[in-house]
């Protein structure tokens, strides 16, 4: 493929395709877990000819098996979504479809990779960079699996899953670091300057609130007037700052 020039055009559309892509990922997990939902109610009759003592020939298939969903409940499957543990013969039994983990397991693999491109290697942490790459890679793998197990699908939906979220848990830790808060007092006022709106509380020496801001301005310098001389703690978001008011 040729390269395309990176350029704020062709960023922004990136950005928009891959957004794309997730929600059409979460629209089709939704609707394999409500088709997942609805056959738990159902079921069908599958006829086949059997020999003496009620042996089959061959086995149910998983085309016959989604004929008889359309033709008895009106309901169209994919029959290579339809999974059998053993081959159905002469016994009873009943179809375990699995569509909705898998369409899970898809979808997690967009919101990984979505995150995987958020980020430059170089300024995050290496190693939850790798461990939610192989944790991608390795649930693609089953994906690609022309029959993946259940339990295959299960194991990699939980550590894909454990993966994204030790990711996430890191950008916070990182943006939090990356703040740029400054706290000073002079003449009676504390100054609080902070790149975000995070909610401020005053609290005096003794531990009690002098004073509370929800919604501060955000990207400004906020002004509180203090009655009295002395120390006080400042609470800007989950950061605390100790000011001297002279």
């Amino acid at each position: 493929k040729l390269a395309v020039e990176a350029n704020a055009k062709n960023m922004n559309d990136l950005k928009l395709q891959k957004s794309n892509e997730v929600k059409v990922a979460q629209e089709i997990l939704e609707a394999a877990q409500a088709l997942a939902k609805d056959l738990e109610t159902k079921e069908v009759v599958v006829k086949m000819k059997a020999g003496e003592g009620g042996r089959a020939f061959g086995s149910v298939s998983t085309k016959e098996i989604a004929t008889a969903f359309k033709e008895q409940c009106g309901v169209e499957i994919d029959k290579k979504k339809i999974q059998l543990d053993e081959a159905i013969k002469n016994f009873e039994a009943s179809v375990n479809q699995d569509v909705s983990k898998l369409a899970e397991l898809r979808y997690l693999i967009k919101q990984a990779q979505q995150l995987l491109d958020k980020v430059d290697v170089g300024t995050y942490s290496l190693v939850a960079y790798i461990d939610l790459t192989l944790a991608r890679q390795l649930a693609e793998d089953v994906c690609n699996q022309e029959n993946p197990s259940e339990q295959d699908i299960h194991t990699q939906v939980v550590q894909l899953k454990e993966a994204i979220d030790a990711f996430q848990k890191m950008l916070v830790a990182i943006d939090d670091t990356q703040r740029q808060i400054k706290v000073y007092a002079a003449n009676n006022t504390i100054y609080v300057c902070q790149d975000r709106n995070d909610e401020i509380t005053i609290f005096s020496i003794d531990g009690k609130c002098i004073q509370y801001i929800a919604n501060p301005l955000d990207n400004t310098t906020t002004e509180i007037f203090v009655e009295h001389k002395g120390v006080y703690f400042v609470k800007v978001g989950i950061e605390l700052f100790k000011v001297f008011v002279k």
